[in-house]
């Protein structure tokens, strides 16, 4: 079913982009077929997202440093936090113990934890990310602290539900898929929000 419709997409993208290319002296056609170009690219990672919800990948563990990883994500989510005079910091603990993961996959949920986070501050603010080490519970966490809007109390349970979500233009599939990939790492994610001051995503997972 996903081909069925993405490769009709695709041929309207295609021929898209050529009436583009074909047209650079009418700005108003190329503004109408750059909107159709994004709005084909939101409709095939609407798909994209359907397609991992429904048909999850297992994950390919390998030892990993949860530690450079989240060095890596600050990395990426940095230029455009400052572009919404957002700061981003992170504090690694020293030692950590290593982690089966798919390292794939855990950079997804975290791309997409810090993605919500920067939205959730459209006013700006600060991004912070954390590693832990709980030695009794044999696991290691990430935090991803936002000081954003926070999210009402009667919404936290519905949290990473299939189709639920607060945005205007959102789906409610990307915290879904993410609780589905930390599930599969056998994790789990507990929240913790207060409307008008932030809110905390912490992810726990066993360490080796």
């Amino acid at each position: 079913m996903a081909h069925e419709v993405k490769n009709p997409l695709t041929a309207v993208r295609g021929f898209t982009q050529l009436l583009k290319e074909k047209c650079p002296d009418n700005p108003k056609l190329v503004s109408y077929a750059e909107i159709i170009l994004e709005e084909i690219d939101r409709a095939n990672s609407v798909i994209t997202e359907f397609l991992q919800l429904a048909r999850p990948k297992q994950p390919a563990l390998k030892r990993q440093s949860l530690n450079s990883l989240v060095e890596e994500i600050a990395a990426i989510v940095s230029s455009q936090a400052f572009l919404k005079n957002i700061k981003v910091e992170y504090e690694c603990v020293d030692n950590l113990p290593l982690c089966m993961l798919d390292r794939d996959q855990i950079k997804q949920v975290l791309l997409n934890m810090c993605q919500n986070a920067i939205e959730a501050m459209p006013g700006g603010g600060i991004l912070v990310m954390k590693t832990g080490f709980l030695p009794a519970q044999k696991e290691v966490f990430i935090d991803i602290n936002d000081t954003g809007c926070g999210i009402p109390r009667e919404q936290i349970e519905k949290i990473g539900v299939p189709f639920f979500t607060t945005k205007a233009d959102g789906t409610g599939l990307g915290l879904s898929i993410s609780y589905s990939i930390i599930g599969a790492h056998k994790g789990r994610v507990e929240v913790d929000s207060k409307e008008g001051k932030g809110t905390k995503f912490r992810i726990y997972l066993p360490c080796c």
